[in-house]
Parts: C-alpha cells; sequence; structure tokens
C-alpha cells in the first residue's frame, strides 16, 4: 500500500481560500497580510525533485558568487549519495535554501540554509568530507573544526555563527532539547529549522520502506510540534505554520498511519496539540501566543552572534 499523493489541483485551490483567508484575518487583527505569491513559490519548490531545477530557481532569487560557491560545496559532499526517499540528497539542501530565498532571506540566510548540515553529517561516521573548490581544483577538510574554520574564512562570522549553533554536537553530550533551546533563540537558525523540518515531513510519503515511514513520521510531528514551532509575531511565521499545517493534514490522511493509528502517532499528536512550553497551536485558526519560553541561555556557548547578515 502506498502514501497518496496529494491532488494538486484540490490542494491549489484550497490552499488559495485558506491563505486568502488568513490575509483578511492577519490583516485585520495583526495589521499586515500572508504574501500569497510568496507562498505558491514555496508550496512549488517543496514539489520539486531534481537538484538541476531547484538550482535554477535558486539562482534566479540570488546568483551571487558565495551562493555559487556554497552550491558548488553540496554539489561535490552529497555527489551520488540519497535520501531515504531515493532523491539525490543534495536536493534537500537546495530546497531548504528555496524555501529561504522564498522568505525574504539574504544571501547570507541561502548560504546557511544550503551549509545547515554540512559540518554536522561530516560526524555520523560515514566519512564525509567538506568539498570546495579553488579554480577547477577540488580541495577537502576531513574534520569539522577545520570545515568550520573554512566557513568563518570563505562566508564570515555571521554565517559560521549561526552554522555553530545549527550543528549539534553529541561528541559533547549536547542532547536534542539543549540544541534547540539554541536554535530557537536567533531568528534565522530557528526560521531555517521550521523549514528544514516542514520538508523533511513533506518527503515522507517518498520513503519507499513502510517500516521506515511508521517510524520516521511519528517522530518528526512530535519533535517539530512539541519544540520546534515556536511563535513569531511575523508573516513568516504565518506563512511557515500554513505550510506546516499543510503536511500535518496530509499524513493523518494517510492510510499507513491512521489504520491503525500508532501509539507513537497517538502521542505525537497529543504532544502537539497540548501546546507545550507556550508553542503554537497546530491550526491556523487557533489564536497563536507570541510568547517563547525559550528565553535563557547565551545565544552561542563560545562567542556573540554577528551582527547583520548581507542582504
Amino acid at each position: 500500500m502506498h502514501f497518496a499523493e496529494p491532488s494538486p489541483s484540490r490542494a491549489f485551490y484550497r490552499m488559495k481560500e485558506t491563505l486568502n483567508g488568513l490575509s483578511e484575518k492577519m490583516a485585520s487583527e495583526r495589521g499586515f497580510r500572508v504574501d500569497l505569491g510568496i507562498y505558491l513559490k514555496i508550496r512549488k519548490a517543496l514539489d520539486i525533485r531534481s537538484p538541476e531545477e531547484l538550482k535554477a530557481v535558486l539562482l534566479d532569487y540570488a546568483a551571487c558568487p558565495k551562493v555559487r560557491k556554497a552550491i558548488e560545496s553540496i554539489e561535490a559532499m552529497y555527489k551520488g549519495r540519497l535520501r531515504k526517499t531515493g532523491d539525490p540528497e543534495m536536493s534537500h539542501f537546495l530546497q531548504v535554501a528555496v524555501f529561504s530565498a522564498a522568505t525574504g532571506g539574504s544571501r547570507d540566510e541561502i548560504v546557511l540554509a544550503l551549509l545547515h548540515d554540512a559540518i554536522e553529517d561530516m560526524k555520523d561516521g560515514s566519512g564525509l568530507k567538506f568539498a570546495y573548490f579553488e579554480g577547477r581544483k577540488r580541495r577537502e577538510l576531513g574534520t569539522a573544526e577545520e570545515a568550520m574554520a573554512y566557513v568563518r574564512t570563505e562566508y564570515g562570522d555571521w554565517v559560521a555563527d549561526r552554522l555553530e549553533i545549527m550543528t549539534r554536537k553529541k561528541e559533547l553530550g549536547q542532547t536534542y532539547e539543549d540544541y534547540l533551546e539554541l536554535v530557537v533563540q536567533d531568528g534565522t537558525t530557528d526560521k531555517l529549522k521550521k523549514i528544514d523540518k516542514i520538508c523533511n515531513l513533506w518527503d515522507m510519503d517518498r520513503i519507499i520502506n513502510i517500516e521506515e515511514k511508521r517510524r520516521m513520521v511519528p517522530r518528526t510531528l512530535q519533535k517539530t510540534w512539541s519544540q520546534v514551532l515556536v511563535a513569531k509575531e511575523d508573516w513568516i511565521y504565518e506563512v511557515l505554520q500554513y505550510a506546516w499545517q499543510e503536511v500535518v493534514d496530509w499524513a493523518m490522511m494517510q492510510e499507513e498511519l491512521t489504520a491503525p493509528r500508532t501509539p507513537a502517532l497517538e502521542s505525537a499528536i497529543s504532544k502537539g496539540l497540548s501546546k507545550p512550553q507556550g508553542l503554537a497551536s497546530p491550526r491556523l485558526d487557533a489564536p497563536a501566543s507570541h510568547q517563547s519560553k525559550h528565553t535563557h541561555g547565551e545565544a552561542t556557548a563560545s562567542r556573540p552572534l554577528a551582527e547583520g547578515p548581507a542582504s
């Protein structure tokens, strides 16, 4: 049995109606509108699987040298590697970067989106090395420390500081909860983590192994609903929240998850709906809380964050 593909036509009209209603509601209650055009660009990007297509879309937004250089690194590092969906692994990084660009991300934010997992993946035991080019000559860096130093030199402190935050330090005993405490304190890393999780869940229907689907979807729902989606009083949050709700609705309709509803999924649902730590409800028609409890601790353990991303 396969997961049902969402109907593009039905999804489009339902999305347009809901988002237009949301935009009017936001305009009357909070004084700003959700840009439907921006959301449609995001939604389209979620369905593109080809790295070449995603790269073309991304370069339409930001064809600057630093973005091209980051793309080259990701292409070189992840060439031949596949996700559990069977798609090229680099498609995910390009997808997150397109999502970032479509929601107004700066060139530095787009670079960060492209590199968001690169350092952490070097530490997973797979032997992955950070790659970059000097002219036409490929260079490789074998350690996370060397790679981070390169990123700081090549892309600057703003990118490097936030990449440090987005790189979980399991070797130092950093738990996932402690990791997220740091991630949600910075607006950019918080936004990119939301985008990362939305893209991951959207891809769940393409995981080939059924047992892997049963294991991964509830876990992703639980982690994201209960810990990542912190309410933000801006239009980007509302767009991300709508995209998240759409993928949650899709996941809940899949027969593989609803018949039977597994204890893991029931737990994920109950934790998400209980809004722990003052987090937002996954439903857009519920009032959003704009008070994050993630306020303690320093932005980064080693140094203050560099300010002011490049436009």
